[in-house]
């Protein structure tokens, strides 16, 4: 009875203090949600600022992070709760915005279950993907489109709830509820068609609750044609660049034929992602076609051996998802082919079932004119000379942004994300240093700079299992993995074998059909290198070669390798690390002059080891 009777005495206020009442209960709730969220927050910093991290602009995305999937999240339970108990004539608003937090809160999966996946994730108002572990260089899921989506819910429930108050309790008059109406309406298409624009987001696509390789395994399993390759250079960029949603990128490219012959047609990579819209060749509109990562380009007249081309591109789309490039975060490396490459390879190729990003860094330097507006600061291999333009020459463009910062001493830059405790820039490139001198003698490499800028950035997945992806190297730039806060506590062995195909093999672009014989070399190779650098005996490696599938020549190289690393041979056989140091200059040569087969290693491996 009590019940009634106060819900009577609202009925009969309802022209003095009913509305006011209810949104008062509203912004009850916000500020409950808010406070919540501040105290959650309050508690998170205190614990990692006690813990040696630096206050960075980290610590204010957590905040918009916290706001929005627990204070907004909560809000909206708690809005819903709310209109439940009000339709119903009940109290128990709380229980039921508990109830309704589970439903739609970040681990709404596990009330739901596997077998209503599906709509778990159109009602996930939470982290949109709690399984994935912290991503350094793109911070947290605080992308617009998350926004949009808590806003849309909100907009609906308000909606829902003032035209409850006008049709059933008469609190508007009839056109002020056709403009409530026809506005929320409105408001409600708008958020609905942005939700359903393309762009690249913290999940990935349809793989959301798969790795992010997923997405590019999928696509690469179908084999890309690649054509002949003409001897064709770049030699200047200038690049108008926007990223937001979308990448919109204008381009104008200066190509050398070093054909001894005319050409009729150009061949270029790019990722398949970024749509071309126009091509203009000399000035001149140009027929082309593009298919995966080819663009191919029909010439009106002949293009003679010496002469420059002049192209010039307008494309637009979405980056990898293991290359990001949105209003968030920026990855766009320069062995990734994000601009028009003359190296005709795919942006990535499978080997064995697994995903290999494909090396496009260029053999000469070029030269770079950058106009960018994204976010910002933005990091790059060239010097920035005025506002929002860059430019300088360099063997390939990088570009990096989000949750990153800079560190700069004598004349040396060190870019990381902002998420480690102890940026260790001295020792990395103190170690990084040793490592470029000592391999230049030991094998012979020529010229090899010490690069004056390194990024240490995520690599973007979760499942690369062969370390020529950890590291890329241009002697003005080094880009290693910030694959885990261990990397410099152990000594040099696991950075040795990251940089060792990066300084290499990768550098002088020497391409192999079987990958399993460049992973001989760089397994050979480090593991000498931290026998002579006195660090710990890495028994793993020495496993490496038993554990590859091999058959003939392949076998017979792997298994003498195996027991001359570990000092298992004849006692006449010379075992010294200097005499296997010698052995890997040998080899090295081999390859670099194109020579990368089974077959003729064996060969070589008798002979620095004096067996018929």
């Amino acid at each position: 009875m009590d019940t009634v009777h106060r819900v009577d005495d609202l009925y009969l206020s309802i022209h003095h203090a009913f509305v006011p009442r209810l949104f008062a209960k509203w912004i009850f709730g916000a500020l409950i949600s808010i406070f919540v969220g501040v105290i959650l927050y309050i508690e998170y910093a205190i614990v990692y600022l006690a813990e040696g991290f630096s206050l960075n602009h980290l610590f204010f995305s957590a905040f918009l992070y916290v706001m929005l999937y627990f204070s907004f999240t909560f809000y909206i339970s708690y809005l819903l709760g709310f209109m439940l108990a009000f339709l119903t004539k009940d109290r128990v608003v709380y229980l039921y915005s508990i109830i309704i937090w589970g439903l739609i809160g970040p681990a709404n999966f596990i009330f739901l279950g596997r077998t209503l996946q599906r709509a778990a994730e159109i009602l996930n108002l939470g982290e949109p993907n709690p399984t994935i572990g912290y991503d350094g260089l793109y911070g947290f899921a605080n992308d617009s489109v998350y926004w949009q989506k808590h806003l849309l819910w909100f907009v609906i429930l308000l909606g829902i709830f003032l035209l409850t108050l006008s049709l059933k309790y008469r609190v508007f008059t009839r056109r002020k509820t056709n403009v409530l109406v026809i506005s929320l309406s409105v408001i409600v298409l708008i958020l609905t068609i942005s939700l359903n624009l393309d762009r690249q987001v913290y999940s990935a696509g349809n793989a959301r609750t798969k790795p992010r390789e997923m997405v590019e395994q999928y696509y690469y399993f179908k084999k890309q044609v690649v054509p002949k390759q003409y001897t064709i250079r770049a030699t200047s960029y200038t690049i108008d660049l926007r990223v937001k949603r979308l990448v919109t990128a204008q381009v104008n490219m200066t190509l050398k034929n070093q054909e001894q012959h005319s050409l009729r047609h150009v061949d270029l990579s790019l990722y398949h992602g970024f749509k071309v819209k126009t091509i203009r060749v000399n000035g001149k509109s140009a027929s082309f076609s593009q298919k995966k990562d080819l663009l191919h380009l029909t010439l009106k007249n002949k293009w003679i051996p010496g002469r420059n081309l002049k192209v010039d591109l307008n494309y637009q789309g979405l980056s990898s998802p293991l290359f990001y490039a949105n209003g968030q975060s920026v990855y766009l490396p320069y062995y990734f082919n994000w601009l028009p490459s003359t190296q005709l390879s795919p942006s990535f190729t499978l080997d064995n079932g697994n995903l290999t990003r494909m090396n496009h860094q260029n053999r000469q330097k070029i030269s770079y004119v950058l106009h960018y507006r994204g976010r910002t600061p933005l990091y790059t291999n060239i010097p920035e000379r005025t506002h929002n333009e860059w430019s300088g020459n360099t063997h390939g463009l990088t570009l990096v942004s989000g949750e990153v910062q800079s560190e700069n001493k004598n004349g040396e830059r060190y870019v990381h994300t902002t998420n480690l405790k102890n940026p260790q820039m001295n020792d990395m490139q103190k170690q990084t240093e040793t490592f470029i001198k000592t391999a230049k003698k030991d094998l012979d490499l020529g010229h090899r700079a010490v690069p004056k800028t390194i990024f240490r950035i995520p690599i973007l997945s979760i499942s690369d299992l062969s370390s020529e992806e950890f590291a890329w190297y241009t002697d003005d730039t080094l880009i290693v993995s910030d694959a885990s806060e261990y990397l410099l506590k152990e000594g040099l062995d696991s950075y040795v074998n990251w940089l060792v195909p990066a300084v290499t093999w990768k550098y002088d672009g020497i391409h192999v059909s079987d990958l399993d014989y460049v992973r001989a070399f760089d397994m050979t190779y480090a593991y000498l290198y931290n026998q002579s650098a006195h660090s710990r005996n890495d028994s793993e490696v020495l496993d490496w070669y038993q554990g590859v599938k091999s058959t003939g020549e392949k076998q017979e190289v792997l298994e003498w390798l195996s027991h001359w690393m570990k000092g298992q041979v004849a006692k006449n056989i010379d075992t010294s690390v200097a005499k296997k140091k010698d052995f890997c200059r040998s080899w090295y040569r081999l390859m670099k002059s194109g020579d990368t087969s089974w077959d003729s290693l064996n060969q070589l491996l008798k002979k620095e080891m004096g067996r018929s």
